[in-house]
């Protein structure tokens, strides 16, 4: 918690992560595009928690509408 004009102000922190095993392509962008997937789904299921971005996941139609958003646009 922060400490405002001495009051405690609850504070939580989720976190997204993702890691390219080396055999697998990808580049700056692919795990910027990961982690942002793994901290939404942590807020999704709950926030104040931590994921590892996994490939196994199903895409969400939020996450492929943005994808295909970006696509359109490059």
């Amino acid at each position: 918690s922060l400490i405002e004009r001495d009051e405690r102000v609850p504070v939580t922190l989720s976190v997204g992560a993702a890691l390219l095993d080396g055999q697998e392509e990808g580049d700056q962008h692919t795990l910027v595009v990961r982690a942002d997937q793994a901290l939404y789904r942590a807020k999704n299921e709950g926030r104040n928690r931590s994921l590892l971005f996994s490939p196994n996941w199903e895409p969400s139609g939020e996450f492929t509408a943005d994808g295909e958003l970006r696509q359109t646009l490059e």
